[in-house]
């Protein structure tokens, strides 16, 4: 006889996120200036730095990882054009619509004009050149 189980409802995937997988992402996106080895051991506590590197790229690329990153990414979206329409102060609007542009367009790339320029100095050390002397 097959036992026959009621549908059970649509797991969200960010609930296969184990905890520390989880603080993880959160750490890695909340701090840009992070690595994803620092953030690694940090949140799985490991000395070895060489398997935290490792780790650390393959949880990224876990399908229910990807899934959480984005949807955080679109919020974080959200929550930005939100500042650029709504917010009261100017330079948070500003910042704002920066921050916009350099997601969509990349950061704008400074270029820095630079010029060279050379002297060529020979040196007779050998003390046997003529000294020149002022006579008046």
């Amino acid at each position: 006889m097959i036992k026959q189980t009621a549908p059970s409802q649509k797991e969200s995937p960010f609930s296969k996120l184990k905890p520390k997988t989880k603080a993880y992402v959160d750490l890695l996106d909340s701090d840009p200036k992070i690595s994803q080895t620092e953030a690694y051991v940090i949140t799985h506590k490991t000395t070895n730095r060489n398997s935290a590197k490792v780790q650390a790229s393959q949880v990224l690329t876990k399908p229910n990882v990807i899934l959480y990153r984005k949807k955080h990414l679109s919020m974080s979206r959200d929550n930005v054009v939100n500042l650029a329409n709504k917010a009261k102060s100017e330079a948070v609007r500003l910042q704002a619509n920066l921050a916009i542009q350099n997601r969509e367009l990349g950061t704008p790339v400074q270029q820095i004009k630079t010029t060279s320029e050379s002297i060529t100095l020979n040196i007779d050390l050998t003390g046997q050149s003529e000294l020149i002397t002022d006579t008046d």
